[in-house]
């Protein structure tokens, strides 16, 4: 009875209007035509599955109380308030219901209290929006409920990937040797093409615009000592204190030799993207997914890494043998990704089994800042192809930080310095499995395989690639998230190790052991996001 009472004071508003509009005769829909006839978004089963009452009932009980239609926008107000922490569900309803009226009245023929009836309908529209916001904000971090986020510019993420910041001394330039990534979070672009999909009311989201790359390189290291030890011409240009050609040409061919029998080619991806992340208003789950275009085989990747070398790692040697990487030139590239994570154990009684007995006993014995979930992903395009699953842990619930794991903000003034720190802090552990249909970073451009190079067309020809049977199509990663935020800003760090190689070289040469991928191999992620 409380639920409809409640209900009753948001929506008399609408009542009085349909009354008012009835007794001058004009076509505008009554409180039972929005639940009935011309409202076709509510579902009344879903209505009284989920908020625990019927609209029959909500209409029986608008008969019995008609004084509520003097209700006024002080009084919205208050109830809004009150009711915005027990039952945000209604809100979503109640905005629904308001929005349609509004499109609904805009059809009708027009008198002189139109403009004034389609005031305040939109003015009670932008309150409920702003209520929504405020809880999303509260409760969730950048998510907000389809029908309501409306901000062009939440936040910015940037982030840059190399081997340099896995583990000190461990940077060998090699591998997944670099990447990159601008992404700016936004409420906009939602673009639902499948409307009643992964799109209900339960459902709180934000999308991105970003832009990316990736490098791939082979062993690039070599010595003075041993170029000489294997008769290769080693000359410095006095001028230019740089090799001369022709010492350049032998070095180069040296390598590619070496590298085609004993390492992964060069490859590059530089894209644009639409992202979107989700997550379920019960926090048990979480989704995000990007739709990325781009360039296997452009220049980025190469002159990134020459930027890199030069101006924050001198030592580094210049790179030889781009020009033979996967698809040189450019080939036209897309790749669709979706990962979703489903919260297992959680510590604020949240898990797919709370609805076992034994299991919700078993979640309230659980330490405070435990969350244990299972991440799934699936990938589908002409740079990869593949699935996975796994196992994470993590100090916060999916509520507590935003898609890409920055934490809540802390509000209570309270907390010691260092429970302050900890509050502010997501660390997470997860362990990755995949299964590798096809990765054109090793294999060639192509879905499920190598597309065939057409050598009568003016198309970038793939010099080098790895055959099938060398790629490993079992990989295990574990991967280490740490992020802290203070106010709008927070820092992250991530660490990915392989716990496995991602191939094995055509032929074990005696350099073998020199070129070879070495069992212990990753790579870190330094970044920053900016909350706007």
């Amino acid at each position: 009875m409380n639920r409809i009472l409640v209900l009753l004071f948001i929506l008399t508003p609408s009542f009085a209007f349909a009354q008012e509009a009835a007794s001058q005769k004009e076509p505008y829909f009554c409180l039972e035509d929005l639940f009935y006839g011309s409202f076709p978004k509510l579902d009344t089963l879903r209505f009284e599955r989920k908020l625990g009452v019927s609209p029959r009932e909500v209409l029986k009980e608008v008969r019995k109380n008609s004084s509520m239609v003097s209700m006024t926008t002080e009084q919205i107000t208050y109830t809004l308030e009150n009711l915005y922490f027990q039952e945000p569900l209604l809100m979503l309803c109640l905005r629904d219901l308001l929005y349609q009226e509004i499109l609904e009245r805009r059809f009708a023929r027009t008198n002189d209290n139109y403009p004034v009836l389609i005031r305040n309908l939109q003015e009670k529209l932008d309150l409920v929006d702003d209520y929504i916001n405020m809880v999303s904000e509260i409760n969730y971090v950048q998510y907000r409920p389809q029908q309501s986020g409306d901000t062009w510019l939440k936040s910015i993420h940037v982030y840059h990937e190399n081997d340099i910041f896995f583990f000190p001394g461990r940077n060998l330039d090699r591998d997944y040797t670099g990447g990159f990534r601008f992404e700016f979070m936004t409420d906009q672009f939602k673009m639902r093409l499948f409307k009643n999909w992964g799109n209900t009311p339960r459902t709180l989201s934000y999308q991105s615009i970003l832009l990316g790359g990736e490098g791939y390189t082979p062993y690039i290291r070599f010595t003075k000592e041993e170029l000489e030890d294997r008769g290769v011409l080693y000359a410095i240009d006095s001028a230019t204190m740089f090799f001369t050609d022709p010492s350049l040409d032998s070095i180069q061919n040296h390598m590619r030799a070496n590298q085609r029998y004993t390492d992964r080619p060069f490859a590059s991806f530089q894209y644009l993207a639409r992202g979107k992340y989700r997550i379920w208003d019960n926090g048990l789950a979480r989704m995000q997914s990007f739709f990325k275009f781009g360039i296997v085989g452009g220049q980025v990747g190469k002159d990134i890494q020459s930027v890199i070398h030069q101006d924050f790692d001198s030592d580094a040697q210049r790179v030889l043998n781009w020009e033979d990487q996967i698809g040189s030139g450019g080939r036209f590239a897309l790749n669709v990704e979706h990962k979703l994570d489903l919260a297992l154990l959680a510590s604020q009684d949240l898990s797919v089994f709370g609805s076992n007995p034994k299991a919700k006993n078993f979640l309230e014995r659980l330490p405070t800042d435990l969350n244990i979930y299972a991440p799934f992903e699936v990938a589908f395009g002409t740079v990869n192809t593949h699935v996975g699953t796994g196992i994470g842990i993590m100090n916060k619930s999916f509520r507590e930080v935003s898609g890409t794991n920055v934490p809540q903000l802390v509000v209570d003034r309270t907390f010691c310095p260092s429970r302050r720190i900890w509050e502010s802090s997501t660390v997470g552990l997860e362990y990755n499995y995949r299964y590798v249909i096809h990765n054109s970073m090793l294999e060639g451009v192509g879905f499920t395989e190598p597309f065939e190079d057409d050598l009568l067309d003016d198309e970038a020809v793939t010099v080098y690639r790895l055959d099938e049977q060398h790629v490993t199509r079992h990989l295990h990663r574990l991967t280490l998230h740490l992020a802290y935020r203070v106010d709008k800003i927070s820092i992250f760090y991530h660490q990915t190790r392989f716990l496995n190689k991602e191939f094995e070289v055509k032929d074990r040469t005696p350099l073998y052991e020199e070129f070879a991928t070495p069992d212990f191999y990753g790579y870190g992620r330094i970044g920053l996001n900016f909350l706007l």
